[in-house]
Formats: structure tokens, C-alpha cells, sequence
């Protein structure tokens, strides 16, 4: 979404999908080429096993003043009004509709 956008990005995952702008490896093992403006960690850093040690490297990663966006969920507190104010955000059709449109889908199915 971000390439779209206009941004040079890259996507950082040992599952993330083939492609030019992804790389299928940790972020702490990924070296980048250059430092960079941003680092958007998105439902990640609950994987890591060292969180100090990946909040290092992505604050090393930085130009001066670079930003570090986290997105995370804290799933005890994901009631149904959460639920409805985050999925009614999301576009209603993509080809590849991630994770959290899936989760949107399931949640409509159950009822």
C-alpha cells in the first residue's frame, strides 16, 4: 500500500509474499541498504523473542528525526465495537484481502 502511495517501501517478513519489494527473512537479521525515514512494525513485534534488542535495531535503522510507527493489538480488548469501528475501515473488496479483512469475513459469517 505504501509503494502505491508513492513511498519507497520494502516488507520485511519471513512469510512475506515473492516479490521484488519483500524480503522473506526477520527484521533483525535484514540488513538494510540505507538508513530510512520510517519503520512501520504492523502486528510483529508480538512474534520477536528479543523486543529491546529488534526496538534497537529499528531505531538504529533511522535518519535523525526518522519516525517508528507500531501497530498492535491487545486481543483481550477487541470487543464488538472495535470490531465494527476497524472493519468498517477496511476497503469491502481486495485480490489479496490480508489478514484482517479474512478476520472481518469470519467475524460477519458467525453472525
Amino acid at each position: 500500500m505504501l509503494r502505491s502511495a508513492g513511498y519507497q517501501a520494502a516488507g520485511v517478513d519471513p512469510e512475506a509474499p515473492e516479490g521484488p519489494w519483500f524480503h522473506q527473512v526477520e527484521f533483525a537479521r535484514y540488513e538494510l541498504p540505507e538508513p530510512v525515514c520510517a519503520v512501520v512494525a504492523c502486528t510483529s513485534l508480538h512474534h520477536v523473542t528479543d523486543l529491546g534488542q529488534v526496538l534497537d535495531l529499528a531505531e538504529a535503522a533511522l535518519v535523525p528525526d526518522g519516525l517508528v510507527l507500531i501497530v498492535e493489538w491487545a486481543r483481550e480488548r477487541f470487543d464488538e465495537a472495535t470490531a465494527r469501528w476497524c472493519f468498517d475501515r477496511l476497503p469491502e473488496q481486495s485480490a489479496d484481502p490480508g489478514w484482517l479483512a479474512q478476520r472481518r469475513d469470519q467475524w460477519r459469517e458467525s453472525g
